[in-house]
């Protein structure tokens, strides 16, 4: 690569991202998508799926068997104590990059810490809140002084005020929903949450087209 492309490579970052995406690209050769197949592609999915017409999990299965899988460690959520706190048994953040929680309820959330192309540990991924996680998903957020969250899904337990100039209670954290911009593909809900130990301003959910 640095010989017959050697503008294309300058720095140790560029060659690792740049080795990642060929090796994505090898791995998922013959089931490339484009944007305009996806909707098609789910209803697919959603009608045949368990069958042969079952697309989308023979495409999982063979990129499985061409990516070489590497080993975590799912212990934490599957502690027994931590159990309830998970939306799904299957969908559990590797030891290694799960952040932990102050307050009351345990150091526990399902959530993992996610680099971006030049820093470690950036974003947060995260499930949407439960019925007894919403005062750990509030702490995350006020702990890693999270300052935007994006609600890729609908939610089914309200974790902020449905209204704008509403107040919500959920154990050391109050959540004043200010106001709400309604875009084109998101809408924008600038929220105040304060705690009993500060009072955090202009964080913002954005809900996606979906939400």
């Amino acid at each position: 690569m640095r010989l017959r492309r050697p503008m294309m490579i300058q720095s140790v970052e560029q060659y690792q991202f740049l080795h990642q995406a060929v090796y994505e690209q090898r791995a998922t050769t013959g089931f490339v998508s484009t944007p305009n197949d996806l909707a098609t592609k789910i209803t697919t999915f959603e009608q045949n799926q368990g069958s042969s017409k079952d697309i989308i999990s023979q495409e999982f299965w063979h990129i499985e068997k061409r990516v070489k899988m590497a080993k975590f460690d799912f212990s934490f959520g599957k502690d027994s104590a931590n159990k309830e706190k998970n939306r799904f048994s299957e969908i559990l953040p590797d030891r290694k990059y799960s952040p932990y929680i102050s307050g009351n309820n345990g150091i526990y959330i399902n959530a993992i810490f996610v680099n971006t192309y030049r820093e470690k540990n950036q974003w947060l991924a995260t499930q949407l809140p439960l019925s007894n996680t919403i005062v750990d998903f509030w702490q995350l957020v006020e702990d890693q002084d999270v300052k935007v969250v994006l609600q890729l899904d609908a939610y089914q337990i309200p974790f902020y005020p449905r209204a704008d100039d509403e107040q919500m209670t959920e154990g050391p954290f109050t959540i004043h929903r200010i106001k709400t911009e309604n875009l084109e593909f998101v809408t924008n809900i600038a929220l105040q949450i304060k705690s009993k130990k500060r009072e955090l301003n202009n964080r913002c959910v954005g809900e996606g087209v979906g939400g």
